[in-house]
């Protein structure tokens, strides 16, 4: 990466000239190198630092135990991402670690810390597989829908469907549902429960 190097020496140098610090010795040897001279420097190495910080932050961060966790809701405008876990739940900010999260995936979480609300900073994401853990928050569910009359959701077994889905999947009593449900905890209620998500 002769590119990326000229361009931090470039700016080493220039850092230590504006500042009237001494040039090193082995930056000056290095400014002589043939491959010093052939190679061409960058505005910033900006995409760089970018591109390996998900390595960086491993490194950084490897001593703070992984978290596996579950997507329970992608608010893809603000990316942010709701999940739950066996020992949490709550939110928080996913775009400058993870791109195209969608509800039911599986993603190792080093949490930072987290507030009353449920909002967390997390150090490092990064999706992973276990079938086994992720079974326990999502599973796929085939039946009929029970609605009472006069309600606006309604019931396959134990989970639950959101008003919007009934309304949107014009559902009645009796309607046959596919798709999965999600193990949330309901803070109104101080319980884990199911409910139907359609992805």
């Amino acid at each position: 990466m002769y590119n990326e190097a000229k361009t931090e020496i470039e700016q080493i140098i220039e850092t230590k000239q504006n500042n009237g610090y001494k040039i090193s010795n082995d930056l000056t040897n290095w400014t002589s190198q043939e491959w010093y001279k052939d190679a061409v420097s960058e505005r910033s190495n900006h995409t760089m630092y970018k591109n390996h910080s998900g390595s960086a932050e491993e490194i950084l961060y490897h001593d703070i135990p992984e978290e596996k966790v579950v997507v329970e809701f992608v608010n893809k405008h603000k990316e942010i991402l709701n999940f739950v876990s066996e020992n949490k739940f709550g939110f928080f900010k996913y775009g400058r670690q993870i791109k195209d999260v969608k509800i039911g995936d599986l993603l190792n979480v080093r949490f930072k810390d987290g507030d009353d609300n449920g909002r967390y900073l997390v150090n490092t994401i990064s999706k992973t597989d276990d079938e086994s853990f992720r079974s326990k928050f999502y599973r796929p569910i085939t039946g009929l829908v029970k609605i009472r009359e006069g309600s606006s959701f309604g019931f396959v077994d134990d989970v639950f469907i959101h008003p919007d889905f009934v309304t949107k999947m014009n559902l009645i009593n009796g309607s046959e549902v596919t798709g999965f449900a999600l193990k949330t905890f309901n803070k109104s209620k101080n319980e884990w429960g199911w409910k139907y998500v359609n992805s």
